[in-house]
């Protein structure tokens, strides 16, 4: 019956037919096997596997970025005079600087040495309104304000009094009589 069937209907394909069902419905009411849905499959996996590649090449390209970014805003705002410890390369630099009270002999710095490093910045030409170095008038008055005398003077540069001056102008670790003798050296009085 199967052969007469086969015959009848012109060979082959009703035997794939009988097979497959016709239209779509396989045998037995199964759905019919569909060879475009196998490709759609692979394309679809092909795909996610090409979309999850990529997410992982962003993630990790991503945090490697943020991970210089934040290197890069920690140096950049890591606190004036950090720590230093020994072996890093800060610590060459700070052992070949001079001493806090001194030069590398331990003397103390001259006024026109700390003039020269730390106020020539400002009292060169008179930023914020600081005196400018040479003019006697400026300086003579500015001694004045603090009763004629150079110690009172020196203390308001070691607290900063002068709006605009930074406490002992700039220079952290400089002795007061340092920068008394700084002071005389811009007052040339």
């Amino acid at each position: 019956m199967l052969a007469a069937a086969i015959l009848s209907a012109g060979g082959l394909p009703v035997y794939s037919r009988a097979l497959y069902g016709f239209g779509n419905r396989g045998v037995a009411g199964l759905p019919a096997h569909n060879y475009s849905y196998d490709e759609d499959v692979k394309v679809t996996t092909v795909k996610k596997i090409l979309a999850a590649s990529a997410a992982m090449l962003a993630l990790v390209a991503g945090s490697a970025f943020a991970s210089s970014v934040d290197e890069a805003v920690a140096e950049r705002i890591k606190p004036y005079g950090s720590v230093c410890l020994m072996g890093d390369p800060c610590a060459d630099e700070v052992a070949a600087t001079p001493a806090g009270n001194g030069g590398a002999s331990g003397e103390p710095r001259s006024g026109e040495q700390v003039y020269q490093q730390f106020c020539t910045a400002c009292h060169a030409n008179g930023v914020l309104g600081a005196p400018v170095t040479g003019d006697a008038d400026a300086w003579g008055e500015r001694l004045a304000n603090w009763n004629d005398s150079w110690e009172e003077l020196t203390q308001s540069a070691v607290a900063g009094v002068p709006p605009g001056m930074p406490p002992r102008g700039t220079c952290g670790d400089c002795s007061d009589e340092e920068l008394m003798e700084s002071i005389k050296h811009m007052s040339g009085l």
